[in-house]
């Protein structure tokens, strides 16, 4: 359901939409508002309550249930023969494959290679601190385990980003769909949309309509989105699997599964996403608490230097703490 906008008193309302151009008062002062038609062939009607909406909305606007495709078995046939002609298209073009490989961007993307130096140069800066300057044996060793735990976990990071950069640009390449669509849906969350980009369909890129996610518990997306190029795909997956505005999301893929697949190719596949979302303000919340209680315990904190003095005598093998058997000033006691 869009918004439009009042001229007169600047008020944002949601309308319906309508295959023709109308005008309708505005909510607060009732002046007239334009609205734009939305053309017929961008309408679907909904299979629930029958109104109409646009191709790309996930949600119908009179009823709020997910709209579902209901394709006629020769449209069906229709729009799978437009997408393999449009593949037979792309590879029989002089050099359109090689485009799309370099759509792709680099095999190694530069995050790993900045987590791969850092990981190197900082555990390599402690060891060259160590062998450098003078200092006792146990604080050479404390830093010496520092610095290989440290280049132990950057490294490790480091290598799981490589291995995310690997699967993301072998997604075409994958032994079997369920791997293909799971690497590709690890890309988008993991913020390699291009290299997911690449994978999409030369008929999907700029038409067609976004499939209806059902959320349940999750908050569905405030936005509206229609294929229309790669900043539309991404900002669209941004808003599945990483949240919109205000929002911040988990996603992880539990199970790919086929749910048929037929002998000339075909593979219709069903992924489970795993999906944990919570306002952005609780975090930023939570760590403004933590802030105020390190202030706290800073404040309410007492805390003095105090000089204890013991004399220890060595005697048959052993130290002794003369205490409580000395009398006097230990600060004025003179030995030997």
């Amino acid at each position: 359901m869009p918004n439009v906008h009042c001229k007169n008193c600047g008020t944002e309302f949601p309308i319906d939409h309508a295959p023709v151009d109308r005008e309708i008062p505005c909510r607060l002062c009732r002046a007239p508002v334009a609205v734009p038609a939305v053309p017929t062939a961008n309408l679907t009607t909904c299979a629930h309550c029958g109104q109409q909406v646009p191709v790309y909305d996930q949600r119908c606007s009179g009823c709020g249930r997910a709209i579902e495709s209901r394709l006629a078995i020769e449209d069906e046939a229709t729009q799978l023969a437009q997408l393999l002609d449009g593949l037979d298209a792309l590879a029989a073009a002089p050099g359109a494959l090689e485009q799309v490989d370099a759509a792709r961007g680099r095999r190694t993307s530069a995050g790993t290679i900045g987590l791969a130096l850092f990981g190197t140069l900082c555990p390599g800066w402690l060891f060259l601190l160590v062998l450098t300057t003078d200092g006792d044996a146990t604080g050479k060793t404390i830093m010496t385990v520092f610095g290989g735990i440290l280049g132990l976990i950057l490294g490790g990071v480091a290598l799981g980003s490589w291995l995310k950069d690997r699967a993301a640009w072998n997604i075409a390449g994958s032994d079997t769909p369920q791997r293909a669509l799971q690497r590709w849906l690890t890309a988008l969350r993991t913020k390699r949309e291009a290299k997911a980009w690449a994978c999409v369909a030369p008929s999907g890129r700029s038409h067609g309509r976004l499939e209806p996610l059902a959320f349940k518990k999750v908050r569905p997306m405030a936005q509206r989105f229609a294929p229309g190029g790669f900043d539309d795909f991404r900002r669209y997956w941004q808003a599945v699997l990483r949240g919109e505005a205000g929002e911040t999301r988990y996603a992880g893929v539990k199970k790919v599964q086929v749910g048929s697949r037929t002998k000339d190719g075909f593979a219709l596949l069903t992924a489970e996403v795993s999906i944990t979302s919570y306002p952005t303000l609780i975090i930023l919340l939570i760590l403004i608490n933590l802030l105020v209680l390190a202030l706290v315990y800073l404040v309410v904190r007492k805390q003095e230097t105090v000089t204890i003095r013991k004399l220890l005598v060595y005697r048959h093998g052993r130290w002794w703490v003369a205490e409580p058997g000395w009398e006097g000033a230990l600060d004025r006691a003179r030995l030997g």
